[in-house]
């Protein structure tokens, strides 16, 4: 009677193992699917802003442009109409960065500037101050660019920004974002470009405000009605931004949401804490500069600590940073409508998430800005 009931625990205990085992495998299988997909849509997005960073510039897979970036009304739904006050500045110029960078030898991306240019200055009722930040070869890609699309060009003036110089005056707040927000290491001055608009107040020390603009886009209509946005800023929004249009951060913040059941973390608009796209960005240089609480997290420490508070490890340069102080701090953040990127990536709609993708990519609004991210044609 012992042997049989020492035979059966035994038996049982075997069988517990083997259950456990099944369960843990499958579990990992899991993780790796979801780790998998993370870093295939990394370099699919990523790729795209870098246009080449990452490989040699003959190969036909450096031809592939990039990334995405974010959209808000303070605390209003991106279906409201912005509330955009009287033009109080007179006919101040409106100032604007893009960085355009690797563009010898890329025609297609040459093209994408050219209707972001092109358009820009066809709807423009202001002078426009434009800053290129790039390296020597493609900013001279631009001049040419900018003489052949602008007919005006009295209502434009170009100014170029120095890559080495700029990323060498801000290694100290550009490397822990590297480290933290890339899923690639090297190539460094390729990868300061686009942490640069992190600490733009600390690069353009004359300048109040600027618009940062991605090169695949395409306007419909002023850009000085983006720009009086910046009078919608409350006291203390520091920058906007437009919400990410696909489930990134829901993926990307996958485990957080496990073990916070019913957390804001990666839901969808109007109520979620949704991620941010980059592609547009209004920076009040002034308020960045005088926030406390913003600087502070530009250090090593501060987003160390954020980054494991939410379990997070990012991959797509500054929107992330913006996306990761937006869950912690949402006061230094005004959410520009969708209106005004307009994202047409899909990405995720056939990677996992075609059961909720349309909750992210919905824009019931007039466009004023397309935005072609990861290489998605513009109507």
């Amino acid at each position: 009677m012992r042997l049989d009931c020492k035979v059966s625990k035994a038996f049982a205990g075997g069988f517990s193992v083997r259950i456990i085992n099944t369960i843990m495998r499958r579990r990992l299988r899991f993780v790796a699917i979801v780790a998998v997909l993370t870093l295939f849509f990394a370099v699919y997005e990523f790729s795209d802003r870098f246009n080449g960073d990452f490989c040699d510039k003959n190969d036909d897979e450096c031809n592939r442009p990039s990334s995405s970036r974010p959209t808000v009304l303070q605390h209003h739904h991106d279906v409201d109409v912005a509330v955009v006050k009287n033009d109080e500045d007179g006919d101040e110029p409106v100032k604007v960065i893009i960085t355009f960078t690797n563009a010898a030898g890329k025609e297609d991306f040459q093209n994408k500037f050219a209707v972001t240019i092109g358009s820009l200055m066809k709807f423009s009722s202001r002078k426009v101050v434009l800053y290129i930040l790039g390296d020597s070869v493609s900013q001279g890609i631009a001049n040419n660019i900018i003489d052949r699309e602008v007919l005006d060009q009295s209502k434009i003036e170009v100014k170029s920004l120095e890559i080495e110089k700029l990323a060498k005056d801000m290694e100290a707040v550009i490397r822990p974002m590297q480290e933290q927000f890339s899923y690639k290491p090297g190539a460094y001055y390729s990868h300061a470009l686009f942490f640069m608009s992190i600490s733009m107040h600390r690069i353009l020390h004359d300048i109040n405000r600027i618009i940062m603009l991605d090169a695949d886009l395409k306007f419909t209509d002023d850009i000085v009605k983006l720009y009086r946005i910046f009078d919608n800023f409350q006291k203390e929004n520091v920058l906007g931004i437009a919400r990410e249009a696909q489930p990134v951060y829901r993926h990307t913040f996958w485990a957080y949401r496990q073990s916070h059941p019913g957390t804001r973390v990666g839901e969808p608009p109007p109520d979620g804490l949704t991620g941010f796209n980059s592609g547009v960005l209004l920076l009040d240089l002034d308020k960045m500069r005088q926030s406390e609480l913003y600087n502070k997290l530009l250090t090593g420490e501060s987003i160390k600590k954020i980054s494991q508070e939410f379990g997070f490890k990012g991959h797509l340069g500054d929107q992330d940073f913006f996306t990761l102080i937006g869950m912690k701090h949402e006061e230094l953040i005004y959410i520009l409508p969708c209106q005004w990127n307009r994202q047409l990536c899909q990405w995720w709609r056939n990677n996992g998430y075609a059961d909720v993708f349309d909750l992210y990519f919905k824009c019931e609004m007039d466009i004023k800005i397309y935005h072609g991210n990861c290489n998605t044609p513009i109507p």
